[in-house]
């Protein structure tokens, strides 16, 4: 027997974008957001660096190159709620410092905004050949501090980093791009990505959000949980896949060191 729970397509969208001076203004338009008790369907940061690819390519957006950061908003639900929460994510961005808001006027500029939000992982190939997209979260209170830091990260290794958000949950998405081909590159954009995960735990946060851990983060696992819950972890692994056939060495590290 399965439950299930089924709800409705919303009947509208409504979308907005805020710019704003820096990071810092633009996170904690976020948290004030937060703080309202509003929960939008959608909540995106996207950083200097993710703006000015974006409209340098096909994905052009229209998003103010003089901005520091942006924050796309998007809310869903019946025509006649959307008022109220919509006004008080204007306020909120308004009190936070917002250069502007701007509102999708109809389906195909609300479609534009997004799409110049989705198109960043590819844009980024203007960039360089190759990028390691990282998947970190932090407490939405960090966030600032957690682009901030990651910035400085990337900036001192000499590589470029257009960061994005999942604003709503801390979700970090730093976009590391280097050229593969050179090995050296690659070590610097590897170590960096490292050391990101390592300011996400140090923040309070966790490694991975979305992406999950496989073999690339199998290392920091014991960065984020003691000895004895990893050991939980193996046994409760061990009733399911007593073979250890269900991809093996990977998630939770196999031996205590």
């Amino acid at each position: 027997e399965i439950w299930v729970r089924l709800t409705p397509n919303p009947e509208t969208f409504r979308t907005l974008l805020a710019s704003f001076r820096s990071l810092e203004d633009c996170s904690r338009a976020v948290s004030r957001i937060v703080r309202a008790g509003i929960v939008p369907s959608a909540m995106e940061i996207l950083d200097k660096k993710s703006i000015e690819i974006v409209e340098a390519s096909v994905n052009k957006a229209g998003y103010p190159l003089e901005a520091g950061a942006v924050l796309l908003v998007e809310l869903d639900g019946r025509p006649e709620e959307m008022n109220r929460p919509l006004s008080a994510v204007e306020e909120a961005c308004r009190k936070e410092g917002a250069l502007e808001v701007e509102f999708a006027k109809d389906p195909e500029h609300r479609m534009k905004l997004w799409k110049g939000r989705k198109g960043v992982y590819g844009t980024a190939g203007r960039l360089a050949p190759d990028v390691y997209v990282m998947d970190g979260v932090v407490p939405r209170n960090r966030l600032a501090e957690a682009l901030h830091r990651i910035q400085v990260v990337t900036d001192s290794r000499g590589l470029v980093c257009p960061n994005i958000a999942h604003a709503g949950d801390g979700n970090v998405h730093p976009t590391i791009c280097y050229d593969g081909r050179d090995p050296e590159q690659a070590q610097r954009a590897e170590d960096a990505g490292r050391e990101i995960l390592r300011i996400c735990l140090e923040l309070g946060g966790t490694i991975t959000g979305e992406h999950g851990v496989g073999l690339e983060k199998l290392s920091l696992m014991p960065e984020m949980f003691p000895p004895g819950s990893l050991r939980v972890m193996r046994r409760v692994k061990a009733v399911f896949d007593p073979a250890g056939l269900a991809n093996p060495g990977k998630l939770i590290p196999l031996e205590e060191n």
